[in-house]
């Protein structure tokens, strides 16, 4: 049997004198991990501050040169509107002869022979479509409206002016067992062969020759109205549709008014040249100010 004669103080000082050891290498290493850290730490705060002082007149070039983009854009307010101005004036030359031509006239019946064509808007989204014609029979009355209905954006038609003669089919009475189509206007047709043709003894004949209507063969280069046998119609239709035109005085009204503002003086383009010549406007337009030309309606166009 072996027997531990070594006194217990003996190994406690062993690990005390162990973890002393330990302890120190321990701070050692902390210590030289600090250092580390801190020289790494002064060294990329040196380069960011390096870079920042190298990026610092590209950001200023940048900032000035945006400062300047919003001066010039002020500035020139007033030409950008007189420019969209100008383009909208030149696009609603075509408007009108579209708005006939693929919008309008494609839906109008062949029976229907019109005489005037034209569009008046109302405001920015509604417009007002009049066109005179002469159609025959009352049944044509009646389809008009039906083919007029097709018209794209169509809400609402009204007509009026038929003056032609109207037939129907009546009820069977005893002088008429058969129900003869004939003229609402008129009495009713007999059976019997003798009253029949008393009947159309009394009917008489139309009048004959040159009757001067409607400027027919008057042999002069004027409208022709309607004929005997047809009827003067007139249509008013609305519809969706945008028909305002650019107005350039209530545009350029606005502008000149504007820069009397800005510049606190009487408006420019009164008593002088209009801003805009040989530089930008006085005092420039405020950010706020709209460049879209103004718009104004009731003018009529005829076809």
């Amino acid at each position: 049997m072996k027997l531990n004669l070594v006194p217990t103080y003996v190994s406690k000082e062993r690990q005390g004198r162990t973890a002393i050891i330990g302890a120190v290498f321990i701070a050692i290493l902390g210590i030289a991990a600090a250092m580390m850290l801190t020289m790494s730490s002064k060294k990329q705060l040196e380069i960011a501050r390096s870079e920042n002082e190298e990026a610092k007149p590209k950001a200023q070039a940048a900032v000035d040169t945006s400062n300047q983009a919003e001066v010039i854009i002020a500035a020139a307010g007033q030409i950008i509107k007189d420019t969209n101005l100008a383009e909208a004036m030149v696009r609603h030359n075509d408007v009108y002869p579209d708005f006939y031509t693929n919008e309008i006239i494609p839906y109008i019946p062949p029976f229907f022979r019109i005489s005037s064509l034209s569009a008046t808007p109302v405001d920015g989204t509604t417009s007002t479509v009049n066109m005179v014609g002469t159609l025959k029979s009352y049944q044509q009355y009646a389809d008009l409206v039906l083919a007029l209905m097709r018209i794209k954006g169509a809400v609402s038609i009204g007509r009026n002016g038929f003056s032609g003669e109207r037939f129907m089919v009546p009820a069977i009475t005893p002088d008429d067992q058969i129900g003869r189509y004939r003229k609402t206007t008129d009495p009713t047709i007999p059976d019997d062969p003798l009253q029949r043709l008393a009947y159309y003894q009394a009917q008489g004949t139309p009048p004959t020759g040159y009757l001067g209507v409607g400027n027919y063969g008057s042999g002069l280069p004027d409208a022709r109205g309607a004929t005997p046998d047809e009827s003067l119609i007139s249509i008013q239709i609305t519809v969706k549709k945008n028909l305002q035109t650019p107005d350039p005085r209530a545009t350029l009204r606005t502008s000149a008014s504007t820069a009397g503002v800005a510049t606190g003086g009487p408006a420019a383009g009164f008593g002088g040249p209009p801003a805009g010549f040989g530089g930008p406007p006085a005092g420039g337009l405020p950010p706020s100010t709209s460049t879209a030309p103004s718009g104004k309606g009731g003018r009529n166009t005829d076809d």
